[in-house]
C-alpha cells in the first residue's frame, strides 16, 4: 500500500483555496495529486472525471500537479474505500490534496482558507437551538452509517474506541452489533423531546474552521489586515473560552494550538504565506 499524506484545503467559495494549492504544487519538492471534491446528494454513488477544460483543474496541472481530477460523492455515502479505489488513486504520489468537501475519514491536515471578518462581525454567534431537530438529524446520520460495515465501524470507533470497534465489528459479531445499535437509536427516537437551548455556534460562511489544523486569512489589500488579525484573535477564543469550546467542539475537542496566519496569497513573498506553506510541508514529511 502506498503511504502518502492527505491534505484537505477547504473554505468558502472565492476565499483563495486554488491559489494556496498552486503555491504548494512545486514538482521539485513532491509529487502531488489534486482532487476537487464536491458533495452532490443527487448522486447515488461517487463519480470521478478529468475534464481537460475545467478552469481550476487546468490551473493545478499548470502549477505542477501530477494529476488533477474532479470527484463527486453523495453525503449519505459511507463507503470510505470508494475514494481509494478510484483510477487516479492508482497513480504514484507522495501526497493527495483534496479541495472542497471531505470524502475520506483520515486526514493528515485540514487547512481552512477564509476571507477576513467584515466590520464588527464575529466568528461566533449565540443562537437558540432546536434540540429535537438536531437530535433527529444526528440519529438519521447514525442510522445511515449502520447500513454498511464501514459505517458501522466508524460509528463504533468514534464512540467506543479502536479496540472495541475491531471486536464488535468482527464479521461474526457485525450483525449483532448493528441490531443492538439500531435498537438503541429507535429508543432515542421515542424519547421525550428536549427543550430548546441557547448555544454558541460558528457564524455562517465559516463552518468547518473549528476543525482545521491551519487557517489562512487571505487579504487582498492592507485595508483588510485588521479584519484578518481580528479573525485570528477570535480563533484563539475558541480554545480559551470554556463556554465557546464546549458548545462548538464538545468533549471530543482538543486544545492543541493551530497555525493561524494572515497572508496575501497573491504575493509569493508574503511572510504569512511562507509560514502556512511550512506548516503544510510538515504534513508531507515521511517517517
Amino acid at each position: 500500500m502506498i503511504q502518502r499524506a492527505f491534505l484537505l484545503v477547504t473554505g468558502p467559495a472565492g476565499a483563495g483555496k486554488t491559489t494556496l494549492i498552486e503555491h504548494l504544487l512545486r514538482p521539485e519538492l513532491r509529487t502531488v495529486i489534486v482532487a476537487r471534491c464536491i458533495r452532490d446528494d443527487a448522486l447515488r454513488k461517487p463519480e470521478e472525471a478529468t475534464p481537460r477544460n475545467h478552469r481550476e483543474l487546468r490551473r493545478y496541472r499548470r502549477a505542477g500537479a501530477a494529476s488533477a481530477v474532479e470527484y463527486r460523492f453523495p453525503a449519505s455515502h459511507a463507503d470510505f474505500d470508494a475514494f481509494y479505489s478510484t483510477r487516479f488513486m492508482e497513480e504514484y504520489s507522495e501526497g493527495v490534496v483534496l479541495e472542497g468537501d471531505r470524502p475520506v475519514e483520515h486526514l493528515d491536515l485540514t487547512v481552512f482558507v477564509t476571507p477576513v471578518l467584515a466590520g464588527q462581525a464575529s466568528l461566533f454567534r449565540r443562537v437558540t437551538v432546536d434540540r429535537t431537530r438536531e437530535r433527529l438529524k444526528i440519529l438519521g446520520h447514525w442510522e445511515g452509517l449502520l447500513e454498511s460495515p464501514q459505517g458501522t465501524m466508524e460509528l463504533v470507533r468514534s464512540h467506543l474506541g479502536e479496540t472495541l470497534a475491531e471486536h464488535m465489528c468482527a464479521p461474526s459479531r457485525l450483525e449483532e452489533t448493528r441490531a443492538s445499535m439500531l435498537a438503541i437509536l429507535q429508543s432515542e427516537r421515542a424519547a421525550a423531546a428536549p427543550d430548546p437551548v441557547k448555544r454558541w455556534t460558528i457564524a455562517p460562511g465559516y463552518e468547518g474552521i473549528e476543525h482545521a489544523g491551519a487557517v489562512v486569512a487571505n487579504i487582498r489589500s492592507v485595508r483588510e489586515r485588521r479584519g484578518a488579525e481580528r479573525l485570528v484573535e477570535e480563533l484563539a477564543r475558541l480554545r480559551k473560552n470554556e463556554a465557546i469550546f464546549q458548545d462548538i467542539l464538545g468533549w471530543r475537542g482538543h486544545r492543541i494550538p493551530i497555525t493561524a496566519v494572515v497572508a496575501n496569497l497573491a504575493d509569493p513573498r508574503d511572510p504569512g504565506l511562507k509560514k502556512a506553506l511550512a506548516r503544510i510541508a510538515r504534513s508531507f514529511r515521511r517517517e
